[in-house]
C-alpha cells in the first residue's frame, strides 16, 4: 500500500458513538470527511486542538453525522500586543 494511500485510510466502525480526537494535531479535513463517512453511528465528537480542521472539515461532519449530539471544538488563540 502506498504511503498516501495508508495516510487516508480510516477505520470504520457502524456503532462507534463517542470518540475523542483532542489533540491529535494531524488530524485533516479529508480524514474527519472520511471518519464520518464510515462511522455514521457518532453521536459525540470531540475535536480540542485539532488545528489542522477548517470550516470544510466541519461541513463535512454535519452532512454524514445525522446522529451526531455533541461537537466539542477548542482551539487556541495567540494574541499579539499592539506597538
Amino acid at each position: 500500500m502506498a504511503a498516501r494511500e495508508s495516510q487516508m485510510s480510516t477505520f470504520s466502525f457502524l456503532e462507534l458513538q463517542h470518540l475523542n480526537l483532542s489533540l491529535c494535531r494531524q488530524v485533516t479535513d479529508a480524514g474527519i470527511s472520511d471518519l464520518a463517512s464510515k462511522n455514521p453511528s457518532i453521536e459525540t465528537l470531540k475535536m480540542n486542538f485539532c488545528n489542522k480542521i477548517t470550516d470544510s472539515g466541519i461541513i463535512e461532519l454535519v452532512k454524514h453525522l445525522s446522529r451526531l449530539k455533541h461537537l466539542e471544538l477548542r482551539v487556541y488563540v495567540t494574541l499579539y500586543q499592539a506597538s
